[in-house]
């Protein structure tokens, strides 16, 4: 197959599929290819053909196959550089996971118990992390019955666990959010704070911004890249809708129309990383906050973007306004995470029949 180019992230301008095998029903298995430079990833192919020839990726014919390898060869498959950064870690870190538990059991070994009493060992993760692992499991567990390793599915029967609950996120007080603004313009390190607040950005996407992002005349800001720890500053974000255009205030306009720093085509921030920024820039802000304002929560940067989404709400936006604004996929997103509904709210919104 010819090779391709692939404009979706840095790092990977061209693609290419190879066949690297047959599944029991004689289907072809293939694989995805990246590289930045058509030199690199025609070295990337020859050296799986020389590892796979070798032994080294695939498992070894006549031998037990444990969970561990499979698992990890299934990885290496069928996952690595098919998916992003942030997701590839996610998938390691599980693997990790389902190693320290399984061990050396042979993957035919393993049966629905074993998995029953994997999830009851992980209780105290999340919804969303116990959802991660059966997913994955089942992936892991159906290509090795498609690659002739396994003939049943132990995953099969299960439904994903019941986990904790995340904790809620928090979020200001209209008054609390009133007096931080007024904290930020006056803080060396509350340009950020700010931004978050009255835009509602991701903390990737703030460290992503340019002064060309902003259009004053407009009141728009165009969300146009990020900035992350492992990846640095890329033209995309985390969802299809991340890419967007935010209104801004009369307020936002005149403040930061005044810093030099918005008139420029180049990183507000410097490229400082979030890791960075969250440990000193944000931190500093924080301890501000909390030595002005004892009885305010501490909030982490993605708890100003809910408490802008929230007070949006609160004001009386639609759902599907805000879920726009945010870069949410849906607007259940929207409801679900950002939006909380207190017994106030209900009073307000409340409409009797027959009431005008």
């Amino acid at each position: 197959m010819a090779m391709k180019k692939k404009g979706k992230s840095p790092g990977t301008r061209y693609r290419k599929t190879v066949t690297i095998g047959r599944d029991m029903y004689g289907r072809a298995i293939r694989k995805d290819f990246y590289a930045p430079t058509k030199k690199e990833l025609t070295e990337k192919i020859e050296k799986f053909k020389i590892d796979q020839a070798t032994g080294a990726t695939m498992v070894t014919p006549g031998k037990p196959v444990t969970f561990s390898a499979w698992a990890r060869t299934w990885y290496e498959t069928y996952k690595s550089g098919r998916v992003e950064k942030s997701t590839e870690i996610s998938y390691k870190n599980s693997i990790k996971i389902f190693s320290d538990f399984f061990k050396d059991a042979p993957l035919t070994a393993i049966r629905e118990a074993d998995i029953v009493r994997f999830y009851a060992s992980k209780k105290d993760r999340t919804e969303g992390v116990l959802r991660l692992y059966h997913t994955l499991l089942k992936q892991i567990f159906r290509t090795a019955i498609s690659n002739g390793l396994v003939t049943a599915d132990p995953t099969i029967n299960l439904k994903s666990p019941a986990g904790r609950k995340p904790a809620k996120k928090r979020a200001y007080t209209m008054d609390q959010y009133r007096a931080v603004l007024d904290l930020a313009k006056t803080h060396p390190d509350g340009l950020g704070p700010f931004v978050i607040l009255k835009t509602g950005v991701r903390i990737a996407e703030l460290l992503g911004l340019k002064g060309c992002d902003f259009d004053f005349e407009k009141k728009l800001l165009h969300i146009r890249r990020t900035l992350t720890d492992r990846d640095g500053e890329k033209p995309y974000g985390k969802t299809t809708t991340s890419l967007r255009a935010i209104p801004l205030d009369a307020e936002t306009v005149d403040y930061l129309a005044n810093c030099p720093e918005f008139h420029a085509d180049a990183l507000i921030f410097g490229g400082v990383k979030p890791s960075d920024y969250r440990k000193k820039n944000y931190s500093n802000f924080q301890k501000m906050v909390i030595e002005k304002n004892p009885d305010f929560p501490q909030l982490r940067p993605h708890e100003l973007r809910h408490t802008y989404g929230t007070l949006l709400y609160q004001a009386g936006t639609d759902l599907l306004t805000i879920s726009r604004v945010m870069g949410h996929a849906s607007t259940q997103t929207t409801q679900k995470i950002y939006v909380h509904d207190t017994v106030d709210d209900t009073i307000r919104n409340i409409r009797f029949p027959g009431q005008k």
